[in-house]
């Protein structure tokens, strides 16, 4: 229930399990146009474009990528022709609308991912307008994700726990406001640093150093070659920041490279995870191409409430080929002033 042409992928693996001698295109497009209708056709030229990196004996994609840059913005337009063109095939059939618009929810994620904000920002004078903008996109698509019988986004996470990472995504691209440490802060809002965080197995997995870079220049350090979630700041019954939200939190990161300034892929991965239940309620990974100036930088995650077990954490890659170490300086947590 994660996943798109998934009954594709089912009929077509049954049949070569069948008879592996059958010819693959032929009962592909056999399942095209009989599953999607009109429609086949236009599915089978996004296939073929989403399909045609891998026809280059040097491309590579490893497991758990997160990587969509092998998509190029005119392959990404093309395959939503394919998509605008299918929907038209089947105009005024229920069934094979709805067919047609579950397998392009994979299309429109990856348009998320590649969300271009700096052109949300040019088309509204409010930052937070840009904002609301590509969350009410998220809105939307987690909405017939839901509606269409989606459960997880992958293996590990369900589809609830991704759509609060998926909408803070925006605080990467539009830095929120978020007031100076040490500033007199308003009802509702919070900030806390780096000696209230709990350390996974110190100082190996983490420690505190000095940081001149952080806001009060102390963070906590982490080597990259951990995959611990190793700063984390746990929720009691005594926390402040409990109870309904929605809740907006937000972790200021730095990622130190390991070399190649020009290198891409994993930085970091942050996270809500409820003790009570044993569940994610957040989980997101951030790449380098984000996060690789060696700066600090706002991420943020916004959540229905905030309850005693929960706790909010960051890890690191888990490889020191691209990275050295993440730093985390301060977390931020308020109470939504308006709805985005």
């Amino acid at each position: 229930r994660a996943g798109d042409f998934l009954p594709l992928r089912t009929w077509l693996l049954a049949k070569l399990l069948w008879d592996p001698s059958q010819d693959q295109q032929k009962l592909q497009q056999e399942f095209l146009d009989g599953y999607y209708g009109a429609a086949g056709a236009h599915l089978a030229k996004y296939l073929e474009i989403v399909n045609a990196p891998a026809k280059n004996e040097k491309f590579y994609m490893r497991c758990y990528n997160t990587e969509t840059s092998f998509l190029s913005d005119d392959a990404i337009a093309a395959a939503t022709k394919c998509f605008d063109d299918a929907v038209k095939a089947v105009a005024g059939d229920a069934e094979l609308a709805r067919r047609v618009r579950r397998e392009r929810l994979a299309l429109d994620h990856v348009r998320l991912l590649r969300y271009h904000f700096a052109g949300a920002v040019k088309r509204h004078t409010d930052p937070e307008a840009a904002r609301a903008e590509y969350v009410a996109k998220v809105t939307e698509w987690s909405a017939v994700a839901k509606e269409l019988g989606v459960a997880n986004f992958s293996e590990g996470q369900g589809i609830a726990a991704y759509i609060p990472t998926l909408a803070g995504r925006a605080a990467q691209f539009i830095p929120p406001v978020i007031p100076p440490t040490g500033a007199k802060l308003p009802d509702g809002q919070f900030e806390i640093q780096e000696e209230a965080f709990h350390l996974h197995r110190p100082p190996d997995d983490a420690m505190l150093v000095d940081d001149p870079r952080a806001s009060n220049q102390r963070a906590a350090r982490m080597p990259a070659s951990s995959s611990q979630w190793a700063v984390q700041l746990h929720l009691t019954d005594q926390t402040k920041f409990i109870g309904k939200g929605p809740w907006e939190c937000y972790v200021f990161v730095r990622v130190e490279r390991n070399g190649n300034p020009q290198a891409r892929g994993r930085a970091f991965i942050y996270g809500l995870h409820d003790t009570t239940g044993n569940a994610f309620i957040a989980r997101t990974s951030v790449d380098l191409e984000q996060s690789g100036d060696d700066g600090y930088h706002a991420y943020g995650l916004t959540v229905d409430e905030l309850r005693p077990g929960m706790y909010l954490w960051v890890s690191p890659p888990a490889s020191d080929k691209k990275v050295k170490a993440v730093y985390v300086d301060r977390m931020f947590i308020r109470r939504q002033q308006r709805p985005l």
